[in-house]
């Protein structure tokens, strides 16, 4: 587990459609610094394809929310949370890659 990680929780899991999208989960976790709560999406595709993306639950409503900053100074400690909770999520094989988009920057992640 990553050192300075937010502790978190799972709120929400449903099955996704038919367009490859196979499952969602949504977990939370609170900022100690900021006292925001901030809400991770992690959207689980066929051929074991993981997206993760987070943005403050004030912000849940608005159709950009994945772009809104929060101006909080705190991203090591806010990405490093996604980290360890996709570190900590059962994986059924070794061939998943995922995405982390946030903002104006997206990185793909394929182990080695």
């Amino acid at each position: 587990m990553l050192e300075n990680a937010y502790p978190y929780c799972l709120v929400q899991k449903e099955q996704g459609d038919n367009s490859g999208l196979r499952q969602i989960l949504l977990y939370h976790f609170k900022s100690t610094k900021s006292h925001l709560i901030y809400m991770v999406r992690v959207e689980v595709y066929d051929y074991d394809v993981y997206a993760v993306k987070f943005y403050l639950k004030k912000h849940s409503l608005s159709p950009n929310k994945y772009r809104l900053m929060a101006q909080t100074y705190e991203p090591r400690r806010i990405i490093n949370t996604c980290i360890t909770l996709f570190g900590n999520m059962p994986i059924l094989n070794n061939l998943q890659a995922y995405i982390c988009p946030h903002g104006k920057t997206t990185r793909v992640y394929m182990p080695r």
